[in-house]
């Protein structure tokens, strides 16, 4: 299950140890959080009465909380010496106790009489313990341990640090924790490695759930499809060196505000990028490499339509670095391919089929269902053929007709008659899902549907909510930078497009700022067409308030949506109205 995270700009450290303080200021200063601690406050310091580190951390961050309504941040650290059994541990500060204070030096000299006195061998290994514990007022708390190995000496080193840092020498290193910088101290010590913890499960921003991913948009076809409300074009001649510098100019663009992000994905979308040369494909994914550092297993897909496929043309993209076709088929009967606008036949599909599946281990195809004058056998036996291809994930999308294309100019002049009815539309969702969880594909998203470790994950990076650059005409984005989550779009027209990108090396038309309810609103509206669906934490977290109870649990008693392990999702018959659904979460 997801942490909570922390999702305000102050944030309590309950110590009065001004050492404390000041490595946690360090440690969380990049992220924006103001840090006060217990004497801001005038908090006294409870008893800690545990016998472990995390049972005392908990005891101070809880108090302190309730007491002052603010989120905090409590450690326990202490020494661990083998040879004394794990001693001082919990009673580290203990052995440093004299009427008028604390007395370190006493300390470590009592440890070394220890060690003595029982003879312990060199090294004299040890450890430093962190237990963090970040405790909200609710009474909810997260914990973070963390651990940095070493061994003491004697004579005492170096007059940086506090506590026990004098006697204590890092695993790795040959000077003791009070000889080093404090600033390069706190980049290796135990409580670091508590804080890195910290900031991976809590404090590191809302995109790293969902990852990072490039879409680069080729916005040309061979012929407008009647459907379609794409960014697609048709041109004649296109001169791909001109374009091939603009993309690589927007990709040094969007990597100079991103460059530290693991890219995980590429996508090549369109229109239909299998025109374009496979050269164009490699300039542009070596551009990606060499401005991001790149996952081993990085998924690199290119969108494919069956009447421009060709076995060299597919060999050169692999040999490009695409290791992924997704395959516009979208009908295995010819006389719908000619009402959808398609270019191919089915024989054609089918052997474009072949040839990418020979060139590539992944293979994905779209197919488009309730169409004019289908009947639910005729789907049935449509998508029964498509499963015994052999092929690991299909997108399997209801025809939608949209206002401002072809079709939809028809369908406001009375035309298109024959399409399904709402029933009938709902009865073929329903066998879409049987069909395909029966073999062994079932559906991880409304409209998407695999075998185990075959989901597209450039998509699940949109749907898991992570970020994502857009480049390309029309392409859209989403980009966390400086703390704020931004909407990117690019000029739709292709010579538009391609004119800002040579004149001011910029090819955006806007970028908008994303308040913390629109950005939760689009997590909940893309999650919850996975499967797997949100997580309510991260929900909560990310619009500052959690999802209404109330409402989750009416819908739970309709059926529409499940809570588990503290994850949102909604059931299949919630996935077959799932607007209705959404529409009663975030109702205000």
């Amino acid at each position: 299950m997801t942490r909570r995270r922390f999702s305000g700009d102050t944030l309590l450290v309950a110590t009065h140890n001004q050492g404390k303080l000041e490595e946690m200021r360090h440690l969380l200063e990049p992220f924006g959080i103001r840090v006060t601690g217990a004497a801001d406050h005038a908090l006294p310091e409870p008893e800690e009465t545990e016998e472990t580190f995390v049972g005392n951390a908990r005891i101070k961050a809880h108090a302190a909380a309730r007491a002052t309504g603010l989120p905090t941040l409590s450690d326990d650290s202490g020494i661990e010496i083998d040879a004394l059994g794990g001693a001082p541990g919990v009673h580290t500060a203990d052995w440093a106790e004299t009427p008028t204070g604390r007395d370190f030096v006493m300390a470590m000299e009592r440890a070394h009489r220890e060690l003595e006195a029982v003879n312990a061998p060199h090294p004299r290994t040890a450890r430093f313990c962190c237990t963090l514990v970040l405790a909200w007022p609710d009474g909810h708390d997260e914990v973070f341990p963390g651990v940095m190995p070493g061994h003491v000496v004697w004579p005492m080193r170096g007059d940086q640090g506090h506590g026990y840092d004098p006697i204590f020498v890092p695993e790795g290193h040959d000077v003791t924790f009070a000889e080093m910088d404090r600033w390069e101290k706190n980049k290796i010590s135990h409580r670091a490695r508590a804080v890195a913890q910290l900031i991976e499960g809590c404090l590191a921003e809302d995109w790293t759930n969902g990852g990072f991913g490039l879409y680069v948009h080729w916005p040309f076809c061979q012929a407008k499809c009647p459907y379609c409300d794409f960014n697609s074009h048709v041109s004649r001649e296109i001169d791909e060196s001109v374009w091939v510098r603009a993309y690589v100019s927007e990709i040094e663009r969007v990597a100079a505000d991103t460059q530290d992000r693991v890219l995980s994905t590429i996508f090549f979308g369109g229109g239909t990028p299998s025109l374009m040369h496979p050269d164009t494909v490699a300039r542009l994914i070596e551009a990606a490499r060499r401005h991001w550092p790149c996952a081993n297993d990085m998924e690199i897909t290119l969108e494919a339509n069956p009447g421009s496929v060709e076995a060299d043309r597919f060999a050169g993209y692999r040999q490009a670095g695409v290791n992924r076709v997704s395959m516009g088929i979208q009908a295995l009967n010819d006389a719908d391919l000619r009402r959808l606008g398609r270019l191919h036949s089915v024989d054609e599909a089918l052997a474009a089929f072949d040839i990418a599946r020979n060139c590539f281990d992944r293979v994905s195809f779209d197919l488009i269902y309730a169409r004019q004058d289908q009947s639910l056998r005729d789907w049935e036996a449509e998508l029964s053929r498509a499963l015994s291809l052999a092929i690991d994930h299909l997108s399997l999308y209801q025809l939608t007709i949209e206002d401002g294309t072809a079709f939809g100019d028809r369908f406001s002049a009375g035309g298109l008659r024959g399409l399904p009815d709402d029933d009938l539309g709902a009865d073929m969702y329903h066998l879409t899902q049987d069909l395909c969880e029966g073999a062994g594909m079932p559906g991880y998203e409304v409209s998407n549907h695999a075998a185990p470790g075959a989901e597209s994950r450039h998509n699940l990076v949109y749907w898991r909510y992570g970020d994502y650059a857009g480049i390309g005409p029309g392409a859209h984005g989403r980009l966390t930078l400086d703390g704020a989550r931004y909407a990117t779009e690019s000029h739709s027209m292709p010579g538009r497009w391609l004119a800002a990108v040579n004149e001011r090396a910029d090819g955006e038309s806007g970028r908008e700022s994303l308040s913390r309810e629109e950005q939760s609103q689009e997590m909940l509206m893309m999650g919850l067409r996975l499967r797997d669906g949100v997580d309510l934490d991260r929900f909560a977290a990310l619009a500052g308030t959690p999802l209404s109870k109330t409402r989750i649990d009416q819908l739970q008693e309709l059926g529409m949506v499940s809570v588990t392990d503290g994850r949102l999702s909604a059931t299949a018959r919630g996935r077959a109205v799932l607007n209705a659904v959404l529409r009663e979460l975030v109702l205000k």
